[in-house]
């Protein structure tokens, strides 16, 4: 297809120039079919567009516009106003048929985006219509989709069922040698990895590997769960070649940057893993020098790809720098999304890591960023019901233990600690031993200068 590394425009402007014999709406759908058979995606784009906005009611208009932008547009961003019309007009008529296809198609955006909490309530909404009919085509679809979203959310027993459900529908419609039935059979391989049942993550890729094998179909998803699951198994170089082939097969399909941007990180961490630190570089620099050139610098695909650039800088010891590009992403974030965002939050945390290891490493040269932080950037932690304050490092960040300050109450944590943020910016903080117990905490901005954490520095 021509007229590749297109990035459409959020929104075209409705009133396109005459180029076209008629308005009759299925001429100009038969023109876009026609530019899209051609390779001409903007040509195409406009057709639809044009068709759409003669009849901003008809669903399906809008619906086909929404496939067209959700299939080759590279920021799926773009759909969502779009389905987010098309509900309201479904909503107003109470037409449950697109109330099912179009909160579906919201729940894969929002996921694709970055926003799981968000995609699991909508996805969880659309299976909500398909109560009596669990056996459709179409429920296997958003089951499969919540697959990936409960992966994502950590919700791995959760994320199983779903692909067993799709899984139980797919083969009773199709039956086993078909590409659906392999794709889900994919997907299950890396819920599987995640809870740590690596038997059945073999077994399911294996079986999926046999079916796109026979049907002679390459799918870039394969292999990036193919190799993840040879990351899991500490053969690198093999997951390096698997992530390879998947990458190459993502450049020569359109609408795939967020995926090929993912699987640069994931070469990265491989390239790492084999200390081959200048080649895992370069990956992190083509992931930020794409996500520029798609997106732009003010987006915050690009702020995702400079904090993963950060964080490489981090480990390799390059904290100054590690800093700055830490604040260029918490910038783009806080103007994009607001500084209550959880992608702010992810950010400060990431931040009061990189300036805790600088205090640990006692790197000089970095110890006055670290310090500026502390002093400007920094958050407070306060468990609820208690408001002491509460200043956390962990095991690590290199400490043989994390010191947590109570106002009276003195605790150690070990390393055995895990935190989860939610949108909402509060905190799960989850114990993986049963010496303290679990409890909550709320993380608020706050400027104020901390004089407990600075006296660490």
């Amino acid at each position: 297809m021509k007229n590749k590394n297109i990035i459409l425009p959020l929104v075209l402007a409705l009133s396109i120039s005459e180029v076209y014999a008629t308005d009759d709406a299925n001429t100009l759908y038969k023109t876009y079919e026609t530019l899209l058979n051609q390779g001409d995606l903007n040509g195409a784009y406009e057709a639809l567009n044009k068709r759409s906005s003669k009849d901003r009611e008809n669903l399906q208009y809008i619906y086909d516009e929404i496939s067209f932008l959700m299939e080759y547009s590279n920021d799926k961003r773009t759909a969502i106003p779009l389905i987010e019309q098309a509900l309201s007009i479904a909503e107003g008529k109470q037409d449950m048929y697109w109330l099912t296809r179009l909160n579906e198609m919201l729940a894969g955006a929002l996921f694709i985006v970055g926003d799981a909490p968000a995609a699991y309530e909508t996805g969880k909404k659309a299976i909500s219509y398909y109560e009596g009919k669990d056996t459709d085509k179409e429920f296997a679809d958003i089951c499969q989709l919540m697959v990936g979203i409960c992966t994502a959310l950590e919700m791995h027993d959760e994320a199983i069922l779903y692909g067993k459900n799709a899984l139980d529908v797919r083969l009773k419609l199709f039956g086993e040698n078909n590409e659906l039935v392999a794709s889900t059979l994919s997907a299950l391989s890396v819920s599987y990895l995640k809870a740590e049942d690596l038997k059945n993550a073999i077994n399911s890729i294996e079986k999926s590997e046999k079916i796109y094998s026979s049907l002679g179909i390459e799918e870039p998803s394969f292999y990036q769960n193919k190799a993840s699951i040879a990351f899991a198994q500490n053969k690198f170089d093999e997951a390096q070649d698997l992530f390879s082939k998947a990458f190459d097969l993502c450049k020569n399909k359109e609408g795939n940057v967020d995926r090929q941007i993912s699987i640069l990180q994931s070469l990265s961490v491989c390239a790492e893993k084999q200390n081959k630190i200048d080649e895992a570089l370069d990956y992190v620099d083509e992931q930020v020098n794409l996500a520029a050139s798609y997106f732009g610098e003010n987006h915050t695909t690009y702020a995702s790809a400079i904090k993963e650039k950060a964080l490489f800088e981090q480990h390799i010891g390059n904290y100054s720098k590690a800093l700055d590009t830490f604040t260029k992403a918490l910038n783009i974030y806080d103007k994009s999304l607001g500084q209550d965002s959880q992608q702010s939050h992810d950010i400060l945390v990431s931040m009061y890591r990189c300036a805790c290891e600088i205090v640990v490493n006692g790197n000089k040269d970095a110890m006055p960023k670290a310090k500026d932080f502390m002093s400007d950037k920094f958050f407070s932690l306060e468990v609820e019901g208690k408001d002491p304050v509460f200043l956390l490092a962990f095991a690590e960040w290199k400490f043989n233990c994390a010191v947590c300050i109570f106002d009276y109450i003195p605790t150690v944590i070990n390393d055995n600690v895990d935190i989860v943020y939610s949108k909402d910016g509060k905190a799960s903080k989850k114990m993986k031993s049963d010496k303290l117990g679990s409890f909550s905490v709320s993380i608020k901005r706050d400027k104020n200068h901390h004089d407990e954490l600075l006296k660490l520095i």
